[in-house]
This record gives structure tokens, sequence and C-alpha cells, in this order.
């Protein structure tokens, strides 16, 4: 389980960091104001900000905001299957405490 966790927190954080650098020259996004668009902007930086995000977003809580429309439906979509990925885990956790009849 902390495997996927991680794997999932990897793939999403990578898609984020994706979409914020993608929309940086379009206006304002979450890369340039957290100036992570500059070349010599360190890549465990970079990255440590959008694994910051990907966690706190399986969580609820979220310090770094989208800034733009793009970003907005990044994230929302990030919710949804957090939200998704939360339940399942709970009702696959359910059902084996069930079968054990506990």
């Amino acid at each position: 389980v902390a495997f996927c966790f991680i794997g999932l927190v990897h793939y999403v954080a990578c898609i984020w960091y994706a979409v914020g650098a993608a929309t940086t020259g379009h206006g304002d996004s979450w890369v340039s104001y957290w100036n992570l668009e500059k070349i010599d902007a360190p890549m465990l930086s970079r990255y440590g900000v959008a694994v910051n995000w990907a966690v706190a977003n399986f969580i609820g809580n979220v310090d770094i905001y989208p800034r733009n429309s793009t970003e907005r439906f990044a994230a929302a979509g990030t919710l949804i299957f957090s939200f998704v990925v939360s339940a399942s885990l709970v009702a696959r956790i359910t059902a084996s405490l069930t079968r054990l009849h506990i």
C-alpha cells in the first residue's frame, strides 16, 4: 500500500509540475508564483514543492493554490481522483475486516 501511495504521489506531482510549467508563459501560474521557472532553480526544489502539493491534496490541506483555469481543472481532477482512491481503500479495509468477522 505504501509503495502504491508513493507511486501515486510521484505521478500526481509530475503532472502538477507539468501543468504549471506549461502555463507559465501564458500568465500567472503556481510555478512562477514560487519562482521555480528559472533555469537555475534546483530540480529538487521544484520536485519538492510539487510533491508537497500532491501529498497535501490527498489529505485535503493544500497551501499551494492553482493560479489559472488550467491549474484549477488539474487540481479539481486530482481532488476527485484522491477521493475515489481514498474511498476504495476504506472499502477494501472494511471488506477485509468483515470477512474476518471482527
